[in-house]
């Protein structure tokens, strides 16, 4: 199954601009998150860990940050949450380029028997990408 962590990337993309939608409608006063480093990682960590195997042989690291950043630009400029697309198309990208690589890293020195080691990296790697926080990309 190639690019199934696509599909999920783009399904958890797709559920948070619902959930801010929804919120923007029925609590037109809310303050939401914006679409920044750190919201970037979570959502990519995410999709990784779902994805729950190691890295496919065949994964190629410039196809999968390409895809990965057309998910973060298109589907909340398509909900029309953002402005700039192009911003979250680079950084997205990037994020979930770099994010893949430091997984994929984390998870050949895991024992296979590790039953909660790829969460607890993918946690880990959340954590150390909060210091990357800066104002929002789109």
């Amino acid at each position: 199954m190639r690019g199934f962590v696509h599909v999920i990337l783009a399904v958890l993309i797709g559920a948070v601009c619902l959930i801010c939608l929804a919120v923007r409608t029925l609590w037109p006063g809310a303050v939401l998150p914006g679409w920044d480093v750190p919201m970037l990682a979570a959502l990519s960590l995410l999709a990784l860990a779902l994805e729950g195997r190691r890295r496919p042989k065949g994964r190629s690291w410039f196809l999968s940050a390409l895809g990965a950043g057309a998910s973060f630009g298109l589907i909340p400029w398509c909900a029309g949450l953002t402005g700039a697309p192009w911003a979250l198309f680079l950084a997205g990208g990037a994020v979930f380029g770099g994010a893949d690589f430091l997984y994929a890293s984390v998870l050949r020195r895991l024992p296979e028997h590790a039953r909660l080691g790829p969460a607890a990296g993918a946690f880990l790697l959340f954590l150390a990408g909060m210091a990357l926080a800066g104002p929002p990309l789109g």
